[in-house]
């Protein structure tokens, strides 16, 4: 990528993206977390034109909320953890409002990463939770730049 397109990518993200982490619960009552990132536009060329750049994610097409089923149809640019663990670290030094959050969600992938097929301790998952939880503070709507993090 040419910095310009790392900008542009990170600048795209910064206002049309969403950096998640989800908690999965299972039955037997352990959960599990899953990392994802999302760009959503009514413009399909240019999420296309992003995943040509980086040759990452998929993309297709969003369904409409109830509430919003006359507005314009839907685009999304998704990626998994994978592809976030080797998209973010290039444009973080470009991201603006979303700077924190894909701090958090690198942590995060970093600590999956090293704790794979081995017994994660209870601080290890409580670690995980506050990050989870951290993520969820920032994605809230009309929540101020300074809002305060759990550490």
């Amino acid at each position: 990528l040419s910095e310009a397109q790392t900008g542009y990518i990170a600048g795209f993200i910064d206002g049309e993206g969403c950096l998640s982490i989800y908690k999965h619960k299972r039955i037997c009552g352990h959960g599990s977390f899953n990392v994802t990132m999302r760009v959503t536009n009514t413009d399909e060329s240019i999420l296309y034109t992003l995943q040509e750049w980086t040759g990452l994610g998929r993309i297709g097409k969003r369904s409409p909320r109830k509430e919003f089923l006359y507005r314009k149809e839907q685009w999304e640019w998704t990626l998994n953890p994978s592809a976030i663990r080797e998209l973010l670290p290039l444009i973080i030094p470009y991201l603006q409002i979303k700077r924190h959050a894909a701090e958090l969600i690198i942590e995060f992938l970093g600590y999956k990463a090293r704790t794979r097929g081995r017994h994660v301790t209870q601080m290890e998952i409580a670690r995980c939770e506050r990050i989870v939880e951290n993520i969820r503070g920032l994605n809230k709507r009309a929540v101020p730049n300074n809002t305060k993090v759990i550490v």
